[in-house]
């Protein structure tokens, strides 16, 4: 009997773990900005661990200058971000929060040799630490976590105030367990239990951060400085490492950090809602809010009592001894049921799978999480208009990169909207007809004659059907503008891409496993009675075609230092898909086919993800001849096996788009 109650107590734990564990994934928040910040400078309090670290690594991956405030040797954790990143604009200051003269002198410091500061998170904390006063007659975990950074604050104002720039407060959800009052501010209550006293004193400083970051949003609202505060979720970082107390039970202390790993965030997951609102540009001009995954959230009720926190800040300003000329002025504000059954039914069912999908595809989606700087270097993206091909050029511009957008259609809104975004201004357009040999060799020269570097070729652009016929150059055309173009365009520029360490990248498709590739219909496709199937045989022909071409670009550049590899974005919902089916096709069979793809599909900027990753990951800059599906390797169609196959498949190919002696891959590695 007792047996049999703990197995279904565990069975009921366990599926209790797994939607919980399912739910936090799906609510997650995750900065989806693509700003570029070269030029900006950010400091980050506690940047050497957990969340600041993960915070001050992303920051630097975008160029930014980023300066690290902590108590602990900081170098460890700058070599780090350096190496990872390769953004050397990365330092260290020692900052103790726990010292009011250590904090001054920090400011001091900051305020003789920098010249701008556009972002300041304040994100240092700790769970807990022995109940004790500091040098400064306040209370230790309250200085460290408010008084500490509302000290700081106020000193970086007027440095803060030269540009338009952003304060953010780490702050936590445990500000909703409080018990903060005007006389236990720097006076805890003490409990008997020992981790009651520590929830509440946590939970007060939390409050506190709250309360500071709302009443600098309305001081500074005629400014150009915005502050707002997060609450990162429970994230597994040292932060806990005494949350339970030194004295209390190691079975509670083991169960408490057995539920951290289980439902807990990772460091990176958690810092995603601060990276956010550092980032975000939608954000530029919201003050004196509250984030939880990225979102807004309701915040604690005492913070919205405005007398209250008007005595917390002014007891504040007392209890840190800020000065007459250091203090912002305070501003007051004001059987026919058979079948209806049987449809609903249907519908019920229907909605099931589609809500099985989704989960699965949200679960199993890969994300870019590489933090690497491309400064300095050059990216061309086919197809960069629209869909994945502009969210890969916005993400990469994002991260310094001169990048070059080729297609046939006009770019210019687009560079517009890229360089608008990203601030970087090393964005251009090209036009490029990747169904004409002649304007792929123009475009070519042209790149070959203005750049001095390639560093990343994404062979991006592509559609899904076309009108059956053969262009000027006597091939077929989808054939032409997925594959034969790619193939021609690469060699081509193999040369320019010779004098870096750098990286080809085909955007393939799942597709490539249908495909019904011979040598005979490799420019004359088979013509199914069903001009649907006809169209998709021929997109995953050219899918195949390209994987087998990213493929041997791999083994014949294997001596050098460019790598190709090959990937699957997903179903993603894109322009790619406007003409899939045949406007002639049935309209509901097309309705059908957009119905899927939007839910079970991706948006382009979650479809980009692995050939972001792909372009920026360190893990890949020595690996090649690779498939990607959601930014993991995936196993490849049996016909890429075949050698010989692929083998006459180049050789075709090279006949086809008429490569001269000297464009040979063989010949240009001479």
């Amino acid at each position: 009997m007792v047996l049999s109650a703990l197995s279904y107590f565990l069975i009921i734990f366990l599926l209790w773990s797994i939607f919980t564990k399912i739910f936090c994934k799906l609510t997650m928040g995750w900065c989806k900005s693509n700003t570029c910040l070269i030029g900006r400078t950010v400091i980050i309090t506690g940047g050497t661990s957990g969340l600041g670290f993960q915070t001050a690594l992303a920051l630097a991956g975008r160029g930014a200058r980023v300066i690290i405030g902590d108590v602990v040797d900081t170098k460890e954790a700058i070599q780090n971000i350096i190496e990872i990143t390769q953004n050397t604009n990365v330092v260290g200051k020692f900052l103790d929060l726990s010292s009011l003269d250590s904090v001054r002198k920090f400011c001091d410091e900051i305020n003789k040799d920098e010249n701008r500061l556009d972002v300041l998170i304040n994100n240092a904390g700790v769970g807990s630490l022995p109940n004790r006063y500091t040098n400064d007659g306040l209370q230790v975990q309250m200085e460290i976590n408010y008084f500490g950074h509302f000290l700081l604050t106020h000193l970086l104002i007027n440095l803060l105030k030269k540009n338009k720039s952003r304060i953010i407060f780490v702050s936590s959800i445990g500000a909703f367990l409080n018990n903060l009052t005007l006389e236990n501010l720097n006076n805890p209550a003490i409990y008997n239990n020992e981790f009651k006293t520590i929830a509440k004193i946590y939970g007060n400083t939390k409050l506190c951060q709250i309360i500071a970051s709302n009443i600098f949003a309305e001081k500074l609202k005629n400014t150009s400085i915005t502050s707002n505060a997060v609450h990162p979720g429970i994230v597994c970082t040292p932060i806990y490492s005494n949350v339970l107390g030194t004295n209390y039970m190691k079975f509670a202390k083991q169960m408490f950090y057995l539920g951290l790993n289980i439902f807990g965030k990772t460091a990176q997951e958690g810092a995603q809602t601060q990276i956010n609102c550092a980032l975000a540009k939608e954000l530029e001009n919201v003050s004196g809010e509250y984030f939880v995954d990225c979102i807004p959230f309701y915040q604690p009720k005492l913070a919205k009592n405005k007398e209250f926190c008007r005595k917390i800040w002014e007891k504040s300003e007392e209890l840190v001894k800020l000065k007459p000329e250091e203090k912002l002025i305070y501003t007051r504000t004001k059987n026919t049921s058979n079948i209806t059954m049987l449809f609903l039914s249907l519908i019920a069912i229907l909605v099931v799978i589609a809500l099985i999908l989704y989960i699965y595809c949200q679960l199993t989606m890969g994300w870019c999480k590489s933090n690497t700087c491309l400064v300095g270097k050059t990216v061309l993206i086919t197809g960069g208009n629209s869909g994945m091909g502009f969210q890969t050029a916005m993400a990469l511009a994002g991260r310094g990169a001169k990048v070059i957008i080729a297609d046939v259609a006009d770019t210019t809104k687009s560079v517009q909207e890229i360089i608008k975004e990203t601030h970087n201004e090393k964005v251009i357009g090209k036009f490029l007809d990747l169904s004409s040999f002649d304007s792929v060799r123009r475009f070519c020269c042209e790149i070959n004659n203005e750049e001095s570097r390639l560093d990343i070729l994404i062979n991006n652009a592509g559609m899904a059907a076309l009108p059956f016929a053969y262009t000027n150059d006597g091939l077929q055309q989808l054939m032409q503008t997925n594959y034969f173009g790619h193939f021609l365009l690469t060699h081509l520029l193999i040369g320019l891409m010779k004098r870096t360490k750098s990286k080809i990248i085909f955007v393939n498709s799942l597709a490539a496993f249908s495909s019904d590739l011979t040598y005979d219909n490799f420019n004359k496709p088979t013509k199914y009675n069903l001009d649907f199937k006809t169209h998709y045989k021929i997109y995953s022909n050219s899918k195949l075609c390209g994987l087998i071409a990213s493929n041997i670009f791999a083994e014949k550049l294997k001596n050098t230092s460019i790598t190709s590899n090959a990937l699957h974005p997903g179903i993603v919902v894109t322009p790619i898909l406007t003409n899939a089916v045949n406007p002639e096709y049935h309209k509901w069979f097309k309705n059908f086919l957009y119905a899927v793809a939007k839910i079970t599909g991706k948006t382009p900027f979650e479809g980009a993800q692995t050939q972001i990753n792909c372009a920026l990951s360190k893990d890949l800059d020595n690996v090649s001849g690779k498939y990607f599906v959601d930014c993991k390797p995936f196993f490849q169609p049996y016909q890429t096996k075949n050698k010989e196959f692929c083998k006459q498949i180049w050789k075709m190919s090279e006949e086809f788009v008429k490569l001269k002696n000297e464009e040979k891959l063989e010949n240009i590695l001479k």
